[in-house]
């Protein structure tokens, strides 16, 4: 899918995310058992405590939640598309 100087830039990347991820939720809540992934579960909550609307995302495993409470999980293009 990625190049491998492409893919290095995207692990990064990823790594900055969950490091975040982790500060917003420390002191806020814990969500597991939503998604096999608990990084995934991680990126709910941190939805959830910043009250967000939206999660964007291309991973497959969070798309197939599609929503949590009221927080909808879309693909890029159908986040768009609410928009067109």
């Amino acid at each position: 899918m990625f190049k491998d100087s492409q893919e290095g830039e995207v692990n990064s990347s990823t790594d900055i995310i969950n490091e975040a991820v982790t500060d917003v939720i420390q002191d806020s809540l814990t969500i597991s058992g939503i998604c096999k992934d608990k990084d995934d579960d991680n990126i709910i909550a941190c939805a959830v405590a910043s009250n967000a609307d939206y999660i964007v995302t291309g991973d497959t495993e969070l798309l197939s939640v599609k929503k949590y409470k009221r927080i909808r999980i879309l693909s890029p293009r159908d986040f768009e598309l609410l928009f067109d």
